[in-house]
């Protein structure tokens, strides 16, 4: 950030933030959700039907970026690079950091927020986030994201004892709270891939049931560990 720069300050409603998921666009169409770079974006001045298109910030051809926004102009030649907060000894551009740690499906929201808010104060972006935080949505159920366990969402056969797991579904009230919907319990057993769909068109069959966003968590039954968080909201 030069000393002349100007700042940027872009609240992020947690609520409404899209993250954890590669390649999605900037903003959801149908729920309004956006990444934190759709968010900037948008508080910069760039039309949220342009951020609905693409997944990453550009210029285009009679619409250049905003001045706020000059670090993401692919053009420049002296773009910013910083060092990479999960591994410090990388270092990358930093608008790349800031897709990369927004999308990582392996962080949790306490360490996104912090990482995020300080590789955008170094471009003059000042990130405050607030309101209810909300489990990433942009993807299904999955095991705890870990590569070793992945062989179970993928639909691996394994000599493994049958898995049970306990589903428990909540809604998403006025308030902001979640309460309490239902629970049951399901064996992952030889066709794990079976096991998670059926978790997912659970999640959104409740949701479309109750026209509100339902929220399904998944934990071991054996060890009450918490190896899935995802929610879904029904398109108005």
């Amino acid at each position: 950030m030069t000393p002349n720069q100007a700042v940027l300050r872009v609240p992020i409603d947690r609520s409404r933030w899209l993250r954890g998921a590669v390649d999605a666009t900037l903003r959801n169409p149908d729920t309004c959700h956006e990444c934190v770079v759709g968010t900037i974006a948008r508080t910069a001045g760039i039309p949220a039907g342009r951020l609905e298109k693409h997944c990453r910030i550009s210029a285009m051809p009679g619409q250049p970026l905003p001045a706020a926004l000059h670090e993401f102009d692919k053009n420049r030649n002296d773009t910013s690079w910083t060092e990479d907060p999960r591994a410090p000894e990388r270092r990358f551009p930093t608008r790349y950091l800031l897709y990369a740690i927004n999308d990582d499906p392996l962080l949790g929201d306490a360490a996104r927020e912090r990482m995020l808010t300080a590789v955008a104060a170094g471009i003059g972006i000042e990130l405050t986030f607030t309101g209810t935080t909300l489990p990433p949505h942009a993807v299904p159920p999955t095991t705890d994201g870990r590569a070793g366990q992945a062989a179970l969402s993928r639909g691996h056969r394994t000599g493994n004892p049958a898995r049970r797991l306990q589903l428990a579904t909540s809604i998403l009230t006025r308030n902001g709270t979640w309460r309490a919907l239902d629970e049951t319990t399901l064996v992952l057993d030889t066709d794990p891939e079976t096991a998670w769909a059926y978790a997912w068109d659970l999640l959104r069959s409740c949701a479309c049931e109750q026209d509100a966003a339902v929220r399904l968590t998944v934990r071991d039954a054996e060890t009450g560990r918490t190896i899935a968080d995802a929610y879904h909201e029904p398109v108005r």
